[in-house]
């Protein structure tokens, strides 16, 4: 009896540390289904996220982009927390690529590849209160 049970709690540990593995693996990723495929995303290489009525085309750095069925608020949810901000109502961007800051009428992010994108007044204060640029 005392063998069954250690052969199962070592069965046990073993699960335990591939779920343990597993949920590491899939903290910095995000899983996207499209109709034919199961997109399996590194977060670190999306750059920006944008709204399309009840879509999301996420753009990855140096591949196509794909169009989820969830919304960008959605994707803010699960995001924010991972370095990603709300710069308008129809774009989130990834911290790690942005450039740099433009004023040229409006507020602009720039890209690391050479991407402009643009702040909204309603969410320009949020966004220089994290930047620390007040």
């Amino acid at each position: 009896m005392k063998v069954k049970q250690l052969v199962l709690k070592q069965k046990g540990d073993i699960w335990e540390k591939r779920n343990s593995n597993l949920n590491e693996f899939l903290n910095d990723r995000l899983i996207i289904r499209t109709n034919d495929y199961i997109h399996i995303i590194d977060i670190r290489k999306i750059s920006f996220i944008q709204a399309s009525s009840n879509y999301s085309k996420i753009n990855i750095m140096g591949e196509k982009s794909i169009l989820s069925s969830k919304t960008l608020k959605h994707f803010e949810e699960k995001l924010i927390n991972k370095g990603f901000l709300r710069i308008h109502s129809s774009y989130l961007v990834n911290s790690a690529c942005i450039s740099g800051i433009i004023k040229n009428g409006i507020w602009t992010i720039a890209l690391q590849d050479n991407t402009k994108l643009p702040i909204s007044r309603s969410y320009k204060e949020r966004l220089f209160n994290i930047l620390r640029l007040k």
